[in-house]
């Protein structure tokens, strides 16, 4: 035996139409309930890849071979813009020793501190696209871009240390190249399994 319960009053009752309240709809934003900082997002990001490098996680092995292939070939593009623009020029950094060493040669007589430069940070970017599986290129060229400001303490205040959004465009390109460069090794590697 079911009982069924009585109707309030209240709500039996037909109440005429009336004209309904207006309402403020207040678009919603991720960033008006949780503040984001985007720099903090890209370092823990960044430290988050630098540990599965330390520990050799991630895919190590196909990352590693990444950054071998793209250690010469980042600094063959590099080159090449570099003479476009300035020609034969030397182009002078200090190495580790605080010697200066011209950059502008073939990578056959670079010094090596220079290629293992360009090997950690083609290790990073090849983690990073491992783990995060992320291929939007320009949120990813700005990590690139605060991981290279990281290894690159001499640029401290210098006009290349501000965010990615801040470079000049021909800064930012090359950013996206490595990315590219980066990417589509990754690519033909999965294709290789």
């Amino acid at each position: 035996m079911s009982m069924s319960m009585p109707i309030p009053m209240s709500l039996n009752k037909q109440t005429p139409k009336s004209k309904p309240s207006p309402i403020n709809i207040v678009p919603y934003t991720y960033s008006t309930y949780i503040p984001i900082d985007k720099q903090q997002v890209e370092l823990d990001k960044i430290k988050t890849v630098d540990q599965f490098i330390s520990v050799k996680l991630c895919d190590f092995n196909r990352a590693h071979n990444i950054a071998l292939e793209c250690a010469v070939e980042m600094h063959n593009q590099w080159r090449k813009t570099y003479i476009e623009q300035y020609g034969n020029l030397p182009r002078i950094k200090k190495n580790q020793n605080g010697i200066d060493v011209d950059i502008n040669v073939d990578r056959s007589i670079l010094d090596s501190e220079f290629l293992e430069f360009n090997y950690n940070m083609a290790l990073f970017v090849a983690s990073y696209i491992i783990i995060y599986k992320y291929t939007h290129i320009e949120e990813t060229a700005s990590i690139i871009h605060t991981k290279w400001l990281i290894m690159s303490p001499w640029a401290k205040d210098g006009p290349l240390d501000v965010s990615y959004e801040q470079l000049p465009e021909s800064e930012k390109q090359k950013d996206r190249d490595i990315y590219n460069m980066v990417y589509n090794l990754y690519l033909i590697s999965i294709d290789k399994v």
